[in-house]
């Protein structure tokens, strides 16, 4: 009306009254359909209203709502279920994908947005079920939420999924869903809004594992430099102690077990540091199947009788350039891990082959650049890790292991090294499957 004291009149005050009855055009519903405006000249317009009312907790109502649309976007009326199709930009033109399932699960519409999110060609999703569309481990929670809905246990839900797309990248999506209802209030069907929320927590997850990297270098950063001249010190006694003690005095094995213990602590040190990725690396260009042959029986000691080793080399792949003891350390504590996923015995190998990614990957929140890379695998047929689990598993002091069994530091060790080493690492795992580390 342009009037500026719309919020104060009554809506019905800029309805023209003077059409008949069947001027006033509605759909199936009742609910919605066109009517004729004044405006504040005196020029009438057509407009189209979109209505929905809100109910207090018994059942009375408390007002209405109502989305007032004119030309070029008025609907042709029909029984309502193409509504929203012949409003462009509330479906078709809509920036998020919109989804339409059947009480079967099953996808009936969707809009350009959905398609384009997902990679797909219109006859690739229509009639099929939505979940076929989400990860395997997310599918279960994503039924039990969408059976809520459907059953009017919640009226509407968020649930966070992962989607695999075209491209080899996965990702992270919000499905905000609701009920559809007919005039009768029944329920035939739900309506899904696919947010695409990928960047947000891949920048979350990263904050976080900064923040968390931040703390542990301040930490080893501000007392390894006092705390390895006290351990220098220890140690240097301890050999000072060696020169006067020979293997046959009681006390040489009491001093042998000081200057160990002295060593693991520099070595903790060193892990700390290397996860802050604050440690200053030395690289070097180095053949990678000598340097895995070198280590084999150094890897067979550490992993005991009962799990076979296999160390398998691709063709082409010869040197790499990092730094050769922050190499061998990432290699021996993968290993070290898949042994002790193994208790009852099995197997450990490792591969090395060329690989050439033609595109920029994403998984989970980190993008693998596309490049000529080396990639190294250390697969068990361990226990598996957890879903729950395996989200933690870079993080520091996180271990499932028993009290005193580990430091929680092995993987969050190597992370740093292969961050630090401008490398990508992924880990592959289920309950009951085993695991496979993949380092690009």
């Amino acid at each position: 009306p342009g009037t500026g004291d719309g919020r104060l009149r009554r809506f019905a005050d800029y309805v023209v009254r003077d059409r008949s009855e069947h001027d006033v055009e509605t759909d199936a519903s009742g609910m919605h359909g066109t009517i004729m405006l004044c405006a504040r000249d005196g020029s009438r317009f057509p407009v189209y209203l979109l209505q929905s009312q809100r109910e207090d907790e018994t059942g009375g109502f408390l007002y209405s709502r109502s989305v007032v649309l004119r030309e070029p976007f008025l609907p042709v009326l029909d029984d309502g279920a193409s509504l929203l199709r012949r409003i462009p930009w509330l479906f078709s033109d809509a920036p998020v994908g919109i989804v339409k399932l059947n009480l079967a699960g099953e996808l009936v519409d969707c809009n350009r947005a959905f398609l384009k999110l997902m990679g797909l060609h219109r006859d690739g999703v229509i009639n099929r079920p939505l979940v076929e569309r989400i990860v395997k481990e997310d599918r279960s929670d994503t039924e039990a939420q969408l059976s809520k809905v459907v059953m009017g246990i919640v009226p509407a839900t968020l649930i966070d999924v992962r989607m695999p797309v075209s491209g080899e990248r996965e990702l992270q999506v919000s499905l905000c869903v609701s009920r559809i209802t007919d005039s009768e209030g029944e329920i035939t069907g739900l309506a899904l809004h696919v947010i695409d929320t990928t960047e947000q927590k891949s920048l979350e997850i990263q904050f976080n594992q900064a923040q968390k990297m931040q703390a542990v270098g301040q930490l080893a950063g501000g007392v390894a430099h006092d705390f390895n001249n006290l351990l220098t010190a220890m140690i240097g006694f301890c050999d000072l102690l060696f020169m006067r003690h020979s293997e046959s005095d009681p006390s040489f094995h009491d001093i042998m077990q000081i200057k160990q213990n002295a060593n693991r602590a520099a070595n903790l040190v060193r892990q700390l540091l290397a996860f802050s990725r604050r440690q200053t690396l030395q690289p070097k260009i180095f053949a990678i199947a000598d340097a895995l042959n070198d280590m084999s029986n150094l890897l067979r000691r550490l992993i005991g009788e009962n799990i076979a080793l296999d160390i398998v080399h691709g063709d082409g792949v010869d040197l790499i350039r990092t730094d050769p003891g922050q190499f061998d350390q990432v290699i021996i504590n993968l290993v070290v891990n898949a042994r002790d996923a193994m208790k009852g015995g099995g197997s450990v190998t490792i591969s090395t082959e060329r690989a050439r990614i033609e595109s920029s990957i994403q998984r989970g929140h980190e993008v693998m650049h596309a490049g000529d890379y080396i990639l190294i695998k250390v697969v068990d047929t361990g226990s598996g890790i957890s879903k729950e689990d395996i989200g933690r598993i870079w993080e520091p002091f996180f271990s499932t292991k028993g009290v005193g069994e580990g430091t929680g530091l092995g993987l969050a060790t190597v992370y740093g090294i292969v961050r630090q080493s401008d490398g990508y690492i992924f880990v592959d795992s289920a309950i009951g499957q085993g695991t496979t580390f993949s380092m690009y």
